[in-house]
């Protein structure tokens, strides 16, 4: 599948993924020497936001066993930094329900111990085929 496995086994791993009717509870390892730590940011290393979108969007990937386009973003909260010196231990928490329309819903909470570091609200559309269309290129 096209990027349903962008980040996964590269910037972080999963140590564990458990999935039950509506929900998926993971917990995920992140490579503190990840070449995108010394971009963002030298001498004070913090997981992009964007980042956790991903890790969101490749778990439920995973779920769901196809390919996923984010179509909406209705809340999403970055609450702590993540520093993988610190803290290269997430728990990502997803509950889902898929719509009328075929797609999927989803709140979701990125934390560890007390920590949230993040929320998303939103929706996903699913390709069980392959990849989704690309927008605006004439083939």
């Amino acid at each position: 599948m096209g990027s349903s496995k962008l980040l996964m086994n590269n910037l972080y791993f999963p140590a564990h993924i458990g999935t039950e009717e509506g929900k998926v509870m993971a917990t995920i390892k992140l490579r503190e020497n990840h070449a995108i730590f010394r971009g963002h940011f030298p001498g004070n290393p913090i997981l992009p936001g964007v980042c956790l979108i991903q890790i969101i969007k490749e778990l439920m990937a995973g779920t769901c066993n196809s390919e996923l386009q984010l179509t909406e973003a209705g809340n999403i909260k970055y609450l702590a930094f993540i520093n993988p010196h610190v803290n290269d231990t997430l728990h990502v928490e997803v509950l889902y329900k898929y719509t009328e329309g075929g797609g999927i819903s989803c709140n979701a909470r990125v934390f560890y111990e007390s920590t949230n570091f993040c929320t998303f609200k939103g929706m996903f559309a699913v390709y069980p085929d392959g990849v989704p269309p690309r927008r605006g290129v004439s083939v």
